[in-house]
């Protein structure tokens, strides 16, 4: 054989072989992906489908966002709330301690010496309660036990 002629088979043998090749793996590749690939075929969905299903989707963000602006507004009427009862004892506790104050300043225009006559005054009297406390419950104490002493003596 002529080696001019099968330079020229092996490079016709070549490329027939590349495009048999290639035509192959054209026609192959979707069989193989299937099932070597576990590869699946996703069906083609039609703006319709996609259309509504995009409108349901904010349907149902618009339904939750009204929910929220729902809770939003409750909150802010409890906020609302709570703010006018804080403002409403607040001004019941500045009105008690304008009249502290003024009770205060009453008791400040007071005279010490009337102060300490009323102090000695009512420490005699409660020295006086406390002896006639400790007196009343001595003779208490002496006249259960008489009486305890009489009911088993006549056994009553």
């Amino acid at each position: 054989m002529d080696p001019l002629n099968s330079w020229w088979i092996e490079i016709i043998g070549g490329m027939t072989a590349g495009i048999l090749a290639a035509l192959l793996s054209y026609l192959i590749e979707p069989i193989w992906r299937r099932w070597f690939r576990k590869e699946t075929i996703v069906p083609q969905v039609s703006y319709k489908d996609k259309i509504s299903k995009l409108i349901e989707s904010l349907s149902k963000a618009s339904d939750n966002i009204d929910s929220i602006m729902r809770e939003i507004a409750e909150v802010g009427q409890q906020r609302e709330t709570a703010i006018t009862q804080l403002e409403k004892h607040l001004k019941s506790l500045s009105k008690q301690e304008k009249q502290l104050k003024e009770k205060i300043n009453a008791l400040e225009k007071v005279p010490l010496p009337a102060i300490e006559y009323f102090a000695k005054t009512t420490e005699k009297s409660e020295r006086k309660s406390a002896l006639r406390d400790y007196i009343l419950f001595g003779a208490g104490v002496v006249v259960s036990a008489l009486f305890t002493i009489l009911f088993r003596f006549f056994g009553l």
